[in-house]
């Protein structure tokens, strides 16, 4: 998915998918780039890569994250796509890979700087039947001395 003239690929942003409003998509080339609004109510945003996965971020205001998560992948086992979720209590950088059992990276669904909050990514996968890891990798913006590695296992039935 690399323009031409480009730096990167270019990634896709549509608007809420909510069904409240609407905004008219827009493209990017960096996940940086990305700026969420922080509007009165609850909004997702939908994020196509050419990873094949789609990053979603839900900015509703429930409560303040005070710790790097990563939580278990829904559903487990699946087939073909599963989600991924995780929160960031401060704007950081931060990587989600997959990798198999020999410890190969399969899909890199994050590679950016995100905003504090909660985000989860649905990973379509293009794989063989098997089990999987999934890596979280952190580093607060503000304080490099606040990283974050959480590792999580999920399996792939076809």
């Amino acid at each position: 998915m690399e323009q031409p003239g480009s730096n990167g690929p270019t990634y896709t942003m549509g608007g809420p998918i909510d069904g409240l409003s609407t905004i008219p998509a827009w493209s990017f080339s960096t996940l940086g780039d990305i700026k969420f609004l922080s509007p009165a109510r609850s909004v997702q945003y939908v994020l196509l890569t050419p990873a094949g996965s789609t990053v979603v971020n839900n900015d509703n205001g429930v409560g303040a994250i005070h710790e790097f998560t990563l939580d278990q992948n829904y559903p487990n086992p699946f087939n073909p796509s599963t989600t991924l979720r995780y929160g960031l209590p401060t704007r950081s950088h931060m990587q989600l890979r997959v990798y198999n059992v020999l410890g190969q990276i399969v899909a890199e669904l994050v590679n950016s700087e995100l905003e504090a909050g909660w985000n989860q990514v649905v990973w379509n996968a293009n794989a063989a039947s098997g089990l999987y890891f999934y890596r979280l990798e952190a580093v607060s913006v503000s304080d490099p001395g606040k990283r974050f590695v959480d590792v999580k296992k999920m399996i792939l039935l076809k």
